[in-house]
């Protein structure tokens, strides 16, 4: 028999805390073998055989320092459970060791009638087997001090020769909140008609998904065909936050989908945490379609339901691509998109986070190419130039 995973649970609330101990024991799979109620208890137990840290605390102001300063003494995955803080504040979400699950509450009192989520133990598995040897660069610039610096300025390389993963994964934390200044460094959004007319690209992605979308969107040309993306996140504004940090170092437009939005070149359409997203034909145009409904492979939205709706009305100008997160969603809409004469593209194996919906439909024989991190946008390119 498998030895569960050891967890180490910090809340300064105790009530919390416990009600996360008893979430997370129901799994078989895991059992928490640490507590803590301090910082400086979360660091004394960091030499002790730990796959996860899960942190919750009502005063988030010194989380991302608490990020760092765990790493820099033994690289652990972090599940972050914070408590009343803004998403465009969460800079450690940039980080691939990190993985955050909000807990929203009016205040404090309502923690004691809160249910914990069964999606807590699900991230937390998810984490515990994460290779860290993939995140080496991301640790050491952890480590370094560098993902803290707000002063050097990001060098927006757009075009044939993209941007480097690394000096992406370095830069992120770089990017100011500020619009674009009018200069030298200004990415110029001019669509021009387009090469890629006719074509349709649909990304999913699950948990890993936020780094590589950016690394990806980062490289489409200003003209790139309309893409829509499915990204598994939890309610309230974190598309928004995503959607606008990747619009400000991307030659094309990107944004969170909204009701009747046309779909058009040169447009990433991300689809909003509480709808599905799915395509229709009206006034002689293609557009966006969100639906309330219920969740359709567990979530909301699904990739399924999207792809399903696009096979119908694009055919063989549709591309699926699908990429990392845990679970099969992406496969039944993947198959319908092949029958309809579509392609379907596919990350490998070393190069995702978590191996899961990407391997689903690989291993369902839908798969046109499997294809590296760096590989993916080359053939996109090719693939709707064709």
């Amino acid at each position: 028999m498998a030895i569960p995973r050891s967890i180490l649970v910090y809340s300064n609330t105790d009530f919390l805390r416990q009600k996360i101990v008893d979430a997370i024991n129901n799994h078989s799979k895991l059992q928490v073998t640490h507590t803590a109620s301090s910082v400086q208890q979360v660091l004394n137990l960091l030499n002790k055989e730990i796959h996860v840290i899960v942190i919750a605390n009502e005063c988030a102001d010194s989380i991302l320092e608490l990020v760092h300063r765990i790493i820099n003494i033994r690289p652990v995955p972090i599940l972050l459970l914070p408590i009343g803080k803004k998403p465009e504040d969460l800079r450690e979400t940039n980080y691939g060791v990190v993985d955050i699950f909000p807990i929203e509450v009016d205040n404090i009192e309502d923690l004691k009638h809160l249910s914990i989520s069964a999606l807590v133990p699900i991230k937390t598995m998810i984490l515990s087997k994460l290779n860290l040897d993939k995140f080496q660069f991301q640790i050491s610039q952890i480590k370094s001090g560098q993902y803290f610096s707000t002063t050097s300025e990001f060098d927006r390389k757009v075009g044939e020769e993209g941007i480097k993963i690394q000096e992406l994964y370095n830069k992120l934390d770089d990017l100011s909140d500020k619009p674009l200044s009018k200069g030298k460094s200004d990415i110029v959004r001019t669509v021009k008609p387009s090469q890629y007319i006719n074509r349709l690209l649909i990304i999913g992605s699950s948990s890993g998904g936020p780094k590589m979308l950016t690394y990806l969107i980062s490289q489409f040309p200003a003209d790139f065909c309309p893409v829509l993306v499915v990204q598994h996140m939890p309610e309230g504004d974190y598309i928004d936050s995503l959607a606008e940090r990747i619009n400000k170092f991307s030659a094309i437009n990107v944004k969170k989908a909204e009701q009747g939005d046309s779909i058009l070149p040169g447009n990433v359409y991300f689809a909003p945490s509480d709808r599905h997203m799915k395509v229709n034909f009206a006034r002689s145009k293609m557009n966006v379609n969100l639906v309330k409904s219920p969740p359709v492979n567990f979530v909301i939205p699904s990739v399924d339901v999207t792809l399903q709706s696009v096979a119908k009305y694009y055919g063989h100008s549709s591309v699926s691509l699908i990429i990392t997160g845990m679970g099969h969603d992406g496969t039944e809409g993947s198959r319908e998109i092949k029958q309809y004469g579509g392609k379907v593209f596919a990350l490998n194996k070393e190069d995702s986070v978590v191996y899961g919906m990407n391997r689903s439909v690989i291993e369902a024989g839908l798969v046109d190419k499997i294809l590296d991190l760096d590989s993916i946008v080359p053939a996109l390119k090719k693939e709707m130039y064709s």
